[in-house]
């Protein structure tokens, strides 16, 4: 069990404070029935991985838990239970569970309130990602409520994304449930379900409640319901989606 770590102050990921629970550079890491929970990368500055922060390191991620973890509590944080840099081989996440973690609680709001990654190939399967936040301060922009993505080849497998939101409250953001900027998605069997893009009740742009693609994505056998965008937008949007959902 890694409880209630903090990086702040650290450094790790150009100037971000990384990994409040554990922090993995250069090197290959196997996680199997670990709890990550209560951790912050940072209280102080910019943060990336509350739980976990991998960089330049592929990781496979098993029946683990991150429940509580911040990326950072004082400026924009990207990651909330894990971030993963690229390494020199792809990286897994399977039968885990990722609830109430949060990129960021600042103005500067965040990223991925669940798993933030970035420049890689990476599977999930058979995932919980519920009840995650990209940013939650009033007025915040968030992207990627449950998962981010960008430059990932993502695969993901018969996961389950519940009740995770963009934006609690603020002027923009997108990807309740799922973001995905440059690279490539190929989902099946994943249910994708009560997710927001904004928090607010009226006004304000929230993209795609459930998934926010920039890139070619191929969806297969998924279930979207009860996901809710605002300002009119869809709960599936594109780059100009802007639709009823």
């Amino acid at each position: 069990r890694l409880v209630g770590g903090s990086a702040s102050g650290l450094g790790g990921y150009l100037t971000y404070d990384a990994g409040g629970g554990l922090y993995i550079w250069l090197a290959r890491a196997t996680i199997r029935r670990c709890t990550f929970s209560g951790s912050a990368a940072s209280t102080s500055s910019k943060g990336a991985g509350g739980g976990l922060a991998a960089y330049y390191a592929p990781v496979t991620v098993t029946e683990s838990t991150f429940a509580g973890n911040i990326a950072s509590t004082a400026g924009h944080g990207i990651g909330g239970g894990a971030f993963v840099f690229p390494g020199p081989g792809a990286t897994a996440l399977a039968g885990s569970t990722f609830r109430d973690n949060t990129g960021g609680t600042a103005a500067a709001g965040g990223g991925g309130g669940a798993v933030y990654l970035t420049q890689l190939a990476a599977t999930l399967t058979g995932n919980t990602v519920e009840f995650n936040a990209a940013a939650a301060a009033a007025g915040a922009t968030g992207w990627g409520g449950g998962i981010y993505s960008d430059g990932c080849a993502l695969t993901t497998r018969d996961n389950v994304i519940r009740e995770n939101r963009a934006s609690a409250d603020g002027t923009g953001g997108g990807g309740g449930g799922v973001y995905v900027g440059d690279g490539a998605l190929d989902s099946t069997g994943d249910e994708i379900t009560g997710n927001t893009a904004n928090g607010r009740t009226a006004g304000g742009a929230g993209n795609g409640a459930a998934l926010h693609t920039l890139s070619t994505a191929t969806v297969v056998n998924c279930t979207f319901f009860a996901n809710q965008g605002t300002g009119g937008n869809s709960a599936l949007s594109g780059q100009e989606s802007n639709g009823n959902g």
